[in-house]
């Protein structure tokens, strides 16, 4: 069977998760076709898209990912699930095995594992999935020491940066990532503009907003920066794997 990049649907309450999700998975070319913040909202994101695969948050509002998996294996039963739990959640992802879901992974495991576990697990199922090669092999199972939010933001496989929202807009946290696009600069308390101009007027621009993006340059690469407004903090994304695209804001 030929290998295909898949058709992925993230279910997960989790905002900046899925967006670190949704870079993980865009990067290796993977299509994020869907997504949901609670088990309800899968389903029916699941239904209309018939993904290949679903990854499925256990623990969040309205439903839960252990009732909506049922729903979900119905209206899509060659899909791979792969469920998703915090520290101490053994007793739910057992349920969720015994109910049908093809793999789990532990909450704060390492991004930089995460696409070959879900190959692995596609593959298990008989649905091949292509993957760039990175490692000489696929880890057989998910990490299972969690690690906290700060590590699976450095951990993330595009510059991650928090923000202040004043005016002029400095760092609090530069994932290495970003640190590396850069330079040793990007260290907290750092206004954005000693870094870059143009990022800080984005930025002072979008603040605001619950989400913006624009294509812009960094020392000559072109990179997608997306603006995000979260509970405490503005997260900054800096995607340097994408063609330009125009520029779009959502209020």
């Amino acid at each position: 069977m030929t290998a295909t990049a898949p058709r992925v649907v993230l279910v997960d309450d989790t905002e900046d998760l899925r967006h670190l999700m949704r870079l993980a998975l865009r990067r290796v070319g993977w299509e994020v076709v869907g997504e949901a913040g609670d088990g309800a909202a899968g389903i029916e994101v699941a239904r209309e898209h018939a993904p290949d695969l679903v990854v499925l948050d256990l623990s969040m509002p309205v439903m839960d990912g252990l009732e909506a998996l049922p729903h979900i294996r119905a209206s899509c039963p060659d899909a791979t699930i792969v469920v998703m739990s915090g520290f101490g959640a053994a007793q739910m992802t057992e349920r969720a095995m015994s109910q049908g879901a093809d793999g789990y992974l532990q909450k704060g495991a390492p991004l930089s594992g995460v696409v070959d576990y879900l190959a692995t697990a596609m593959a298990r199922r008989g649905t091949p999935a292509a993957v760039p090669t990175r490692s000489p092999a696929a880890p057989a199972a998910p990490a299972t020491t969690a690690a906290t939010g700060a590590e699976l933001v450095d951990l993330a496989p595009a510059p991650v940066m928090e923000l202040t929202a004043d005016d002029a807009p400095a760092i609090r946290y530069a994932n290495a990532a970003a640190r590396s696009l850069l330079g040793d600069a990007a260290v907290p308390g750092t206004p954005l503009a000693d870094l870059s101009g143009e990022l800080a007027e984005f930025v002072a621009d979008h603040r605001a907003e619950a989400e913006a993006s624009r294509d812009l340059a960094i020392g000559g690469v072109p990179v997608r920066a997306t603006l995000r407004r979260g509970r405490s903090a503005l997260l900054l994304y800096l995607d340097a794997s994408q063609r330009p695209r125009r520029q779009t804001t959502t209020d």
